[in-house]
């Protein structure tokens, strides 16, 4: 079948990536976009020989569960999948693929406790962040783009913790006077109950820390305080 193609058919599952599955002429398609109980339209970006993978197109029939992504990143970044989908229906599917793994692993639950849930934004106090500096020295910081080596910077994201959001807008600023010799290549924040952490790795060093007491503002001034007094 030919690469671009549109094709259309019903979506009857999620996968656990977030991606839509549905089957045309009885070859399965993972479609980025699509929600189950749609009936959509995509084009075919790879075909294999017993699956192809897609990307929505619009949707002909259109899910009741279907949200507009409130993330200006959402269509390229891979640090979410499910923006689209309605919240409560988000923990109803990850609870029913948890279950589907378990019985695929070969357990069975005596009993189920309801899912720990909680608000649909600034609830992910852990993030692991790319990193990559330019030509000119600037740093670009971000989640990889989905199915991609791509780093799609960011420079605020709606489902970190205030506390990690607030750093994630000043790494640049805090990375700067990092030497040109030591290569970062990962960044990870880690948010406590009065204090958050930032983890670095890469070439020249093994790892460097330091930790961010949660204020309003993060100044040049306190930022060289922390880099000199902690990294290590």
């Amino acid at each position: 079948m030919a690469l671009g193609k549109k094709l259309s058919c019903e979506i009857i599952d999620l996968a656990n990536d977030g991606r839509g599955i549905g089957r045309v002429n009885g070859k399965a398609y993972f479609i980025e976009g699509a929600l189950p109980g749609e009936e959509v339209q995509f084009s075919a970006f790879k075909e294999k020989r017993n699956f192809g993978e897609g990307r929505i197109s619009k949707a002909l029939i259109q899910s009741d569960y279907r949200r507009d992504p409130k993330c200006k990143y959402f269509s390229r970044c891979g640090g979410c999948s499910l923006q689209h989908l309605d919240h409560n229906n988000q923990i109803t599917i990850k609870n029913r693929q948890l279950l589907s793994s378990l019985a695929h692993a070969g357990f069975s639950p005596l009993r189920t406790l309801d899912p720990l849930t909680g608000l649909g934004w600034k609830y992910r106090r852990r993030a692991r962040l790319a990193v990559q500096r330019n030509k000119i020295g600037q740093f670009i910081i971000g989640f990889r783009q989905s199915g991609s080596k791509r780093i799609e910077a960011v420079e605020k994201c709606l489902v970190l913790d205030d506390s990690l959001d607030q750093i994630l807008s000043h790494l640049p600023m805090i990375l700067q006077d990092v030497p040109h010799s030591i290569k970062i290549i990962e960044i990870e924040l880690v948010a406590a109950e009065n204090a958050s952490a930032v983890k670095g790795k890469g070439l020249g060093i093994k790892e460097f820390i330091f930790i961010c007491h949660v204020s309003n503002t993060l100044s040049r001034r306190s930022k060289m305080a922390m880099w000199v007094k902690i990294s290590v």
